[in-house]
């Protein structure tokens, strides 16, 4: 009788699993892969992209596991909550891991609706819940979650393992339990079209990692959402408002409300990010910063972005998305319904 697994279809699994887990992929299971085999961790499966270089696979720093929402405003509901948390502590909750998602990685609003259908469906269940996806009791997977459109109905739905013990981490020291936001944060991914990332302090790495106060998403989160959201963003529900102007009416987008320039790029936005060549640039009010790999900042940066973009209006106060056109290099400045 053959075998189900020949030993290197067994080792290339392996690898696999070390490679999102972090550890070196040997194909070898050793005392950390056993350990990272039992850690809990998301119930969606990860996904290996193939390098378009050399056909090679490899377990890409951010993965789009499907197509975007078609729509900037999208919909949640709470069906129901786990037995150690309350509606309020689970509402609030969501709304701070689903707002992370939302400025800057995003032109994306979320709301919670209490009636009728929604885009996001979010349940507590145990074991066999109906998906085809059942849960294991406590420990090993947290929750899972499936891609918009995915699954019909199912499209966005987020599961969370009622067996676990979950917490609300942001109520003083508790060493026990799950951390409601540190999973929802990563689900809430999943939902808008995330894969895995093999990148550790990703938001979207397998791995359960509880997060600490003032936690922001990382550049592999920022850049995953900025190629799905903008780069191939289609929305079929922008909103218009009718403004007049000497007895005519025209069409305005309603645009976000304009926050401070101040030079702190750590209090938790951005007005856009993008990759021009193989640097990293963040634009908050009138500053632009320019880092050539993780952390690592250009020499004049921060600086105002309208001094390395010129020629641009001196009306123009932000940059609310920015694009580099693959054919010639040309690099593309959006700021409100105009480009440059």
């Amino acid at each position: 009788m053959e075998a189900f697994y020949t030993e290197e279809s067994f080792r290339e699994a392996v690898k696999q699993v070390q490679q999102f887990g972090h550890l070196p992929a040997t194909g070898f299971i050793d005392d950390a892969t056993k350990k990272l085999l039992t850690a809990p961790r998301c119930g969606v499966p990860d996904i290996l992209r193939q390098s378009p270089r050399n056909n090679s696979i490899r377990a890409n720093p951010y993965v789009i596991g499907s197509q975007g929402w078609k729509k900037r405003t999208i919909t949640y509901k709470i069906h129901n909550w786990p037995p150690q948390l309350g509606y309020n502590q689970v509402a609030q909750v969501l709304k701070t891991a689903f707002n992370t998602w939302s400025e800057p990685a995003s032109p994306l609003r979320f709301e919670e609706v209490r009636n009728g259908e929604a885009d996001i469906e979010i349940t507590f269940a145990s074991a066999d819940h109906g998906d085809g996806y059942p849960f294991d009791g406590q420990g090993r997977v947290l929750a899972h979650a499936f891609f918009p459109y995915d699954f019909d109905s199912l499209g966005g739905d987020i599961h969370f393992d009622t067996d676990e013990y979950w917490i609300d981490g942001s109520r003083g020291k508790q060493n026990y339990g799950i951390d409601l936001f540190s999973a929802a944060v990563h689900e809430i991914g999943h939902s808008l079209g995330l894969g895995h990332s093999a990148v550790e302090k990703s938001v979207m790495f397998p791995y359960y990692q509880r997060h600490k106060p003032g936690f922001s998403l990382y550049y592999d989160d920022l850049l995953a959402m900025y190629e799905l959201y903008i780069v191939r963003g289609s929305f079929e529900d922008d909103q218009y408002d009718k403004t007049s102007n000497g007895g005519s009416t025209t069409d305005t987008p309603v645009l976000p409300p304009k926050k401070d320039d101040s030079g702190n790029i750590c209090n938790g936005y951005f007005d856009a990010v993008g990759l021009l060549k193989d640097d990293i640039v963040i634009f908050k009010g009138l500053l632009v910063w320019r880092f050539k790999d993780r952390g690592i900042l250009r020499k004049g940066y921060p600086t105002y972005f309208n001094s390395v973009f010129q020629g641009l209006p001196s009306s123009i106060k932000r940059v609310d998305a920015v694009y580099q056109r693959t054919s010639d290099l040309h690099t593309l400045l959006f700021s409100g319904i105009l480009k440059y």
